[in-house]
């Protein structure tokens, strides 16, 4: 096969776990909170948190003389693809997972919050780069006659849900 045939492919993968502890110092422990505009289910403590991909990287040109160096890297005329799914957790809260779990009829406390979608990246001659991202997240539910509980430990856990969040387009460029 002549050289400018030969193309190359591999699978890519990403994971990336955090611990990390966040608190509202000016409330205590056990009181919860509105924390960066979410409901007001936020409890100080330890949570748990992921961000992984894994997908398939595909080369549609290779650029032969990308060593040459010139000013802001015009020279890259590489395109590749990259396809694959991307799945987050939220975050699990490890300090206070116990304190009303789903199985005793709790309000979910123990609640695995996750984040997922394709995910397709693309790179573009002259440095150019366009993201496209759709993305799907798990909800807890709470039993009819408690889901209209103004306060989210008043309620029951009942299942969880998927509803889809948002669809992201980037454009950029690499300089």
């Amino acid at each position: 096969t002549p050289e400018k045939y030969k193309k190359w492919t591999h699978i890519v993968m990403y994971f990336s776990p955090i611990i990390k502890y966040q608190a509202l110092l000016s409330v205590p422990d056990d009181q919860p909170h509105v924390w960066e505009g979410n409901k007001g289910d936020s409890l100080n403590g330890w949570r748990f948190l992921t961000d992984s991909f894994i997908g398939y990287q595909f080369i549609i040109f290779e650029d032969k003389e990308y060593d040459k160096k010139q000013f802001l890297k015009l020279r890259n005329k590489n395109t590749n693809i990259i396809i694959g799914m991307q799945a987050c957790i939220d975050y699990i809260d490890l300090t206070n997972y116990h304190l009303s779990p789903m199985a005793d009829n709790g309000w979910g406390s123990d609640f695995c919050f996750v984040e997922f979608g394709p995910l397709a990246f693309f790179n573009l001659p002259h440095n150019f780069t366009i993201i496209l991202r759709a993305s799907w997240k798990n909800d807890r539910k709470a039993t009819t006659e408690t889901s209209n509980n103004d306060f989210y430990q008043d309620r029951i856990y009942d299942g969880w849900e998927i509803y889809f969040k948002r669809f992201n387009i980037v454009f950029g460029w690499k300089f």
